[in-house]
């Protein structure tokens, strides 16, 4: 018995040091700039994929990062920080990158930590910011929804296609997401687009007609690209239409 509790001490002991090792190691990386000895960031590093294989190790770490997020006071350590997230985060970590989605230094630091996440609730965090950003970084959160196929985003990607400064990634999510009625909604604005929002507007409805091929809707797929066919002043586009009738027809 007796030799059971001293291995259970010196356990414990080990488990207390490794914590302040730890604890150390990210009051360190908070206050990282270029420069400093990237020791610390290689050692939390080395833990957050470690952790992928130990529950407990994740959840510990998790919340450590979580409030160290809190106290950092350098770009470059609240960067390196949410990219450590990215490699281990989970459900915990969502309504903070939802809430630093709006910070003008690592908001797209904190959107491509929800767009790697695989939880209904990361896609809601990005598509509920739409309404609460800056345009700088809305567009990049229209296009990790486009990414990340977030469909119930679509309406809303409708109704910017018509602000200029967000149209084009708007066009590209739609693009990207598809759905029954995108590809119409589309094909109107070839005739009223010009340069790289037109150059969009045709990869977004290319996309559209593959997805619709992809599901057996040959009619809807073709009717993308006899639209092509009828270009009067892009050959490419013409091209792709012929080269997409073709695809639907066998020929």
């Amino acid at each position: 018995m007796k030799y059971l509790i001293s291995i259970l001490s010196l356990l414990s002991l080990s488990l207390a040091l490794n914590a302040d090792e730890l604890d150390e190691k990210l009051l360190l990386a908070g206050k990282f700039v270029d420069g400093n000895p990237a020791d610390a960031l290689k050692f939390i590093e080395s833990k957050a994929v470690e952790s992928l294989q130990d529950s407990q190790l994740r959840n510990s770490l998790e919340e450590k990062i979580i409030n160290s997020l809190g106290t950092a006071n350098s770009r470059r350590g609240k960067d390196f920080l949410c990219r450590m997230l990215r490699i281990m985060g989970t459900r915990k970590s969502i309504p903070l990158m939802q809430k630093l989605l709006k910070d003008q230094e690592i908001g797209h630091m904190a959107r491509y930590v929800l767009a790697s996440m695989q939880y209904e609730e990361a896609g809601a965090a990005l598509h509920q910011s739409l309404d609460t950003v800056q345009d700088k970084l809305k567009q990049g959160i229209i296009d990790s929804l486009g990414d990340i196929r977030y469909k119930k985003a679509v309406p809303d990607l409708i109704k910017l296609l018509d602000t200029a400064s967000v149209s084009n990634n708007a066009t590209r999510a739609l693009g990207l997401i598809g759905g029954d009625n995108v590809g119409e909604l589309l094909v109107p604005r070839l005739s009223k687009t010009t340069g790289k929002a037109y150059r969009c507007t045709v990869q977004a409805l290319l996309r559209c007609a593959e997805s619709y091929l992809e599901q057996g809707d040959k009619e809807k797929a073709l009717s993308i690209y006899n639209h092509f066919t009828k270009s009067e002043t892009d050959s490419y586009v013409i091209l792709a239409g012929l080269s997409g009738v073709a695809k639907v027809n066998g020929e």
